[in-house]
């Protein structure tokens, strides 16, 4: 799939029913790593 037919996609679908709820589509984003903790709370 080309980055056009990605856009045309999420374009088409946004705002769309799916069942009784609206759908929001947009690029997925990846979150930041969580920082390793060494079990103490501060």
């Amino acid at each position: 799939m080309s980055e056009e037919e990605a856009e045309s996609a999420i374009a088409a679908m946004n705002g769309q029913w799916l069942g009784n709820r609206s759908i929001r589509t947009n690029w997925a984003t990846r979150k930041p790593p969580v920082p390793k903790s060494d079990g103490q709370f501060a």
